[in-house]
């Protein structure tokens, strides 16, 4: 999803959120309920506005995750050496959940023009998993001390990467489900409002 689907996104959740607002609550009645009188329509405006902010920030991230993956095919390429090879986890979980997400932590050093530069990057998105195998084949693929080929931005030499792949399906993923979540809430608000 582009930039330019990202702003109308934005816009038709202001000018819906604005419709509802001033929208009566029903055809009979003599004095509408106010909106942001009821606690109800309070919870339901507040998780609207969270869902649609985070859809649109996850959705953005993921494009923006692909277009430089897409951009650093370009990128020259240099000869770099892991530094680092390790695995992080973290808990976490909707409602104090105990899963674990792994995450390879894959450190390397190379040098441009005599500089020396660090790279955490090996692909751009998020590598985070619940699966110990896929988080542990990244540090069998680059184990400290190996030689690597780094692709760097000869604009911006500090940003680097080892792939050329994003790894933003879990990104897309929930920008979605938050998208659908955003336009139900929606869809639940008008409905509230018109039963007076």
């Amino acid at each position: 999803m582009g930039k330019s689907a990202v702003v109308p996104a934005r816009a038709a959740l202001a000018a819906t959120l604005c419709g509802l607002l001033a929208a009566p609550a029903h055809a009979q009645g003599d004095a509408p309920p106010s909106v942001v009188g009821t606690m109800p329509n309070l919870i339901m405006i507040g998780l609207i506005l969270i869902a649609g902010g985070a859809s649109v920030w996850l959705l953005n991230a993921a494009r923006r995750g692909k277009k430089r993956a897409l951009a650093s095919l370009e990128w020259p390429q240099i000869e770099g050496k892991v530094i680092e090879s390790r695995l992080t986890q973290r808990i976490g979980g909707a409602e104090g959940g105990d899963t674990v997400y792994y995450r390879p932590h894959i450190r390397y050093s190379y040098e441009i023009g005599g500089h020396p530069y660090l790279g955490d990057t090996v692909r751009f998105g998020n590598l985070e998993t619940t699966s110990t195998n896929k988080a542990q084949a990244y540090l069998t693929k680059y184990p400290q001390g190996a030689k690597v080929s780094v692709r760097y931005d000869p604009a911006d030499p500090k940003v680097a990467t080892l792939e050329t792949e994003a790894a933003t399906g879990g990104l897309l993923a929930l920008g979605i489900l938050m998208t659908v979540m955003t336009v139900a809430c929606i869809g639940l608000l008008g409905y509230f409002l018109t039963l007076g």
